[in-house]
């Protein structure tokens, strides 16, 4: 989104902003849905770039049905050919590879994390010509470990931050140029702090 004209960060608020506009004003839309979220405004919907087959930044010249002043984000995800298709991929980023931690008389940096990044796609024909299919699985596992004191002596406990997505979809052409779509995605995260201490900062990990 960056490298389009007039796309800055929107400060404070996250998110980006386009043509002065701040985040909440800009429309967000995957397979020609919206997925903005209702509460903030922001990006509803997340998944892995695999997932992906292109993304459109538009920061002006849009049509009014966007209802968006700042500017829109429509992105297509992949679906099935009459050839079969798939990846699969695994990384690890180890927390010794991490930054030292910096450290002043009140606080402490939280310690860098091991995370685990495991998924695979695929895609192909159930019925040549007409039915096809796609589908995509990830898992984001990340684990920081204990040790971490505030100036008061108050330890923080390990950290863990899961994260498992799912999609699918199905795409069947009537004709040449129409087509019936079907997705489906599943959005499992689970985050477990004990003792998660004040007066850290959160500092780069890689």
């Amino acid at each position: 989104a960056f490298l389009a004209p007039g796309v800055v960060t929107s400060g404070l608020l996250g998110g980006v902003s386009i043509a002065g506009a701040s985040s909440l004003e800009n429309s967000f839309i995957v397979d020609g849905v919206s997925t903005n979220d209702m509460r903030k405004g922001f990006q509803g919907a997340a998944m892995p770039t695999d997932f992906v087959e292109q993304i459109e930044v538009q920061t002006v010249g849009f049509k009014p049905e966007y209802s968006a002043l700042g500017g829109v984000f429509n992105a297509v995800t992949k679906s099935g050919s009459n050839e079969f298709a798939g990846s699969a991929w695994f990384n690890y980023d180890a927390n010794s590879l991490g930054v030292v931690q910096k450290q002043n008389k009140f606080a402490k940096e939280l310690p860098p994390e091991n995370r685990y990044d495991v998924g695979f796609s695929a895609g192909g024909a159930i019925l040549k010509d007409k039915l096809f299919y796609f589908i995509g699985g990830n898992g984001i596992f990340a684990e920081a470990p204990a040790g971490n004191k505030n100036f008061i002596g108050l330890e923080s406990g390990k950290t863990k931050d899961d994260r498992v997505q799912f999609y699918g979809k199905l795409n069947y052409y009537l004709t040449a140029n129409n087509q019936l779509t079907f997705t489906t995605q599943l959005n499992d995260n689970k985050i477990a702090a004990p003792n998660l201490r004040a007066f850290h900062g959160d500092g780069p990990h890689h």
